[in-house]
């Protein structure tokens, strides 16, 4: 899942709530790799620093580790601020 916190039409809010209420239904981390972007948009390949996340996705197509992958309970204190 790949996120941008500046994101307008999908506000983090609601983000925040799924998140919350996906952690809590399991002890473990969901199967998934989630990419916070702290100054992404909603339009994240799209934005002016678009080539930061087409590398990122890219890098996940071919199995090559991404240096800021993280699971649903650290993508969950990002995005929540807790």
């Amino acid at each position: 899942m790949l996120y941008g916190l500046r994101d307008k039409i999908i506000q983090p809010q609601p983000v925040c709530d799924w998140l919350t209420k996906v952690n809590s239904t399991s002890p473990v981390a969901i199967k998934a790799d989630f990419m916070i972007y702290q100054e992404g948009w909603h339009m994240l390949t799209r934005q002016t620093n678009a080539s930061e996340t087409l590398k990122d996705i890219a890098n996940w197509i071919q199995k090559i580790p991404l240096v800021n992958v993280r699971n649903s309970f650290q993508a969950e204190q990002i995005v929540c601020k807790k």
